[in-house]
């Protein structure tokens, strides 16, 4: 009996319920004497699986935790490397004209955007299916729980497949969250591993140091086998069965009896077994205290999970913000182009009016050169027959002296004509330096307005990298409202140089006006004056 006994308590544990870190355990041997309770002995063999599917839940979640880091590694050097693109992209040496490159930014923004939705909202769908699962499993596990095993329950729960591209920024500021994370589950798993190990010990001492395996103990044997508490049990009561044969056997027979050496040995594994029992009681309350802070713990997991949710929640209204901001910009820079290209236009053709009216008043003036140096020529022709005359009078006394005083003071009047002609040809001439000199300082503004308005571009396009990459719609509003400022100021100033500019043309024009009106009196009056002398 004792053989048979040794060959159905040994059995093997299935590779699902591995207690060690290597899989194969062996148990030493249960001794004959010992015989535990069947209640005890399924209570240990669940707590036994408990922690099992526990250890392999958590060494599940490890490695997820590890793939959802690489993962997001991955994705920050990939944007890196986008960033990276987007800014060699945006330099100002390949770039022929700012407009055409943010409207083909703005395009393609607004592409990934959309495929970054349609890839939410299908996550979303995935998300919402698989919780309705789980709520399923939950309920059908709750209604009859001895139809699915622990390993249908392992599979049950199923991680998220994949991250969300719009929580990379998240992920990013929380990776050293997810490190601490992870090494409170390495914590986790070594407090697991040393209960794994107390619970051994504790069967070690229930079943025995020699045993192999309980599987084959409970494959074997499963309504024979005892544990030790049982063995202690029947022990007690075979000991108080022989006690009262013995009492029997006195009464009929006083002749004395010597006792057997084999009771003092058992009295003294009976007591060493009720010292062990006191203690597994105290291991027992332990591993209870210790289950209900594991359930404290799972509760402060489900309340972060809640909040993580609402943060999402929020960052993704955030998002939507930013995109409506971004494209209110973009708005307001396509309107303000328009606006510049209309003043540019205006300021073109004023620049060109200006070079048409400079190249007459060029020629008029070469023209009026042209009389004057006739005038000088007819001038020193008069002043040639007026020394003659004088020299006719002196040979020829009888020539009356009227006429001779009127060709002088009509030789004098031609001089001070002339004089005044020159006085205007030098004031328009200094006109027209001033004219060229303001019109360079116009043109010089206009360059630094241009080189403003490409930086406030190239800042506008950076902004919108980061809004789509990361930064909260706090911040983003916070620093593009002075942006949107400084352009509006910008115009401003600008349609005022305009329109002083184009005051100063006016009044330039009216004044040319002027000075041509007189300067062709006075060419008229010169011209009718000549052939009277003459």
């Amino acid at each position: 009996m004792s053989n048979c006994r040794n060959k159905s308590d040994t059995i093997r544990v299935s590779e699902k319920l591995d207690i060690s870190e290597s899989g194969d355990f062996l148990l030493p041997e249960v001794p004959e004497e010992i015989i535990y309770p069947n209640e005890l002995n399924t209570y240990l063999r669940e707590q036994l699986r408990y922690y099992v599917h526990k250890n392999g839940m958590l060494e599940k979640n490890l490695n997820e935790l590890e793939e959802r880091y690489s993962t997001c590694k991955e994705n920050v050097s990939k944007l890196e490397f986008k960033l990276s693109d987007y800014e060699s992209i945006c330099d100002k040496s390949k770039i022929n004209t700012s407009s055409q490159l943010i409207s083909s930014k703005i395009i393609e923004l607004s592409k990934k955007l959309r495929e970054k939705t349609s890839e939410v909202e299908s996550l979303k769908t995935k998300y919402s299916k698989l919780e309705k699962q789980a709520y399923q499993l939950k309920n059908q596990l709750e209604n009859d729980p001895q139809k699915y095993s622990i390993v249908d329950k392992a599979q049950a729960i199923t991680p998220p497949n994949s991250l969300n591209d719009d929580d990379i920024k998240k992920l990013n500021d929380k990776i050293s969250h997810l490190t601490n994370k992870v090494a409170e589950a390495k914590n986790m798993n070594m407090e697991l591993k040393r209960e794994m190990k107390l619970a051994k010990k504790m069967l070690q001492q229930e079943v025995g140091e020699s045993f192999e395996n309980l599987q084959a103990i409970y494959n074997a044997n499963y309504a024979g086998w005892r544990g030790r508490a049982q063995m202690i049990c029947d022990l007690q009561q075979k000991n108080s069965d022989l006690k009262e044969k013995l009492k029997l056997a006195l009464e009929k027979c006083p002749a004395p009896i010597e006792v057997p050496q084999n009771v003092n040995k058992y009295e003294t594994q009976l007591n060493a077994l009720y010292n062990e029992n006191v203690d597994l009681k105290s291991r027992i309350e332990d591993l209870k205290k210790k289950l209900e802070a594991a359930k404290a713990r799972c509760k402060v997991l489900d309340m972060e999970y809640t909040v993580a949710k609402s943060k999402l929640s929020t960052m993704k209204d955030q998002n939507t913000n930013d995109q409506k901001t971004i494209s209110t910009l973009s708005k307001q820079i396509n309107s303000a182009k328009e606006a510049q290209n209309v003043e540019s236009m205006q300021k073109d053709q004023a620049i060109i009016k200006l070079q048409t009216e400079n190249k007459q008043l060029s020629q008029e003036m070469e023209e009026y050169i042209s009389l004057v140096k006739g005038f000088r020529e007819e001038i020193n022709g008069l002043r040639n027959k007026i020394n003659q005359q004088k020299e006719n009078k002196e040979m020829i006394p009888n020539i009356p002296e009227k006429i001779y005083i009127n060709q002088v003071n009509k030789a004098t009047e031609t001089e001070d004509k002339y004089q005044d002609v020159l006085k205007v040809v030098e004031t328009v001439n200094h006109r027209l330096n001033v004219e060229r000199e303001n019109h360079g300082k116009t043109q010089s503004l206009l360059r630094l307005e241009k080189h403003k308005l490409t930086k406030a571009e190239a800042l506008i396009a950076k902004m919108e990298l980061e809004t789509s990459n990361r930064g909260s719609y706090s911040s983003s509003s916070c620093y593009l409202r002075p942006l949107e400022q400084n352009l509006a100021d910008n115009l401003e100033l600008a349609e005022e140089t305009l329109k002083a500019t184009q005051t100063r043309l006016e009044i330039e024009q009216l004044e040319r006006k002027a000075d041509l009106q007189t300067f062709t009196k006075i060419l008229k009056s010169y011209n009718i004056q000549i052939p009277e002398a003459t």
